[in-house]
């Protein structure tokens, strides 16, 4: 990893805070702890759906929230 976080770490460490555990996001998404452990790391990038389905487990637990409009 180069320092940098990335829109897939940030997305599945949100998952992980809606469902409470890296077991919890692996079970609901049907990948092994070890793959949401690198996705959530930048070691490597999750497969399209994985993400748009950890995107949906944060989305739905209010983890992502629209920017304050600015004056």
């Amino acid at each position: 990893m180069n320092g940098f976080e990335t829109v897939y770490m940030t997305t599945f460490r949100r998952a992980q805070l809606a469902l409470g555990s890296v077991e919890n996001v692996a079970r609901a998404i049907g990948a092994s702890v070890m793959e949401i452990e690198a996705w959530t790391d930048g070691r490597l990038v999750p497969p399209p759906g994985a993400f748009l389905l950890a995107i949906d487990i944060a989305a739905r637990s209010g983890q992502f929230r629209p920017a304050p409009e600015s004056p």
